[in-house]
């Protein structure tokens, strides 16, 4: 699919590998960057909002024979859904407050679990 055609996918990348990559000995490393909209049809129940992304990651792979036989993948994840307005922007009170939530959500957790287990009960 040319880049900035829309289908049925939540975007419109357009992906662009760098020759920074790199192969040895059955292994390759490819960095790359794709840029988008959060358009289409939506993405895991997000409905699009039109916000324009720009990721970088790196694929690792490994090769046998010329074909990739695993691939993995990295690439900052929490900026992405920073970028598509998923999560607050970083070093805002909103993100403080996600954050407080999530660890004290965390620590309630696993205290409930710590106590079951010392009562010996098995944890949920």
């Amino acid at each position: 699919m040319p880049c900035g055609a829309s289908s049925r996918s939540c975007a419109t990348p357009c992906r662009t590998l760098d020759d920074r990559g790199g192969r040895h000995r059955g292994r390759a490393a490819v960095a790359w960057r794709i840029t988008g909209t959060f358009n289409g049809t939506g993405f895991q129940g997000f409905e699009p909002n039109g916000r324009a992304f720009d990721i970088h990651g790196v694929d690792f792979m490994d090769v046998d024979s010329g074909r990739v036989r695993l691939n993995r993948v990295a690439f900052d994840g929490a900026e992405w859904a920073r970028r598509l307005g998923l999560l607050p922007p970083r070093g805002s009170a909103a993100e403080c407050t996600v954050q407080a939530a999530f660890n004290l959500r965390t620590r309630v957790a696993r205290r409930w679990h710590e106590r079951r287990r010392a009562a010996g009960r098995r944890p949920a």
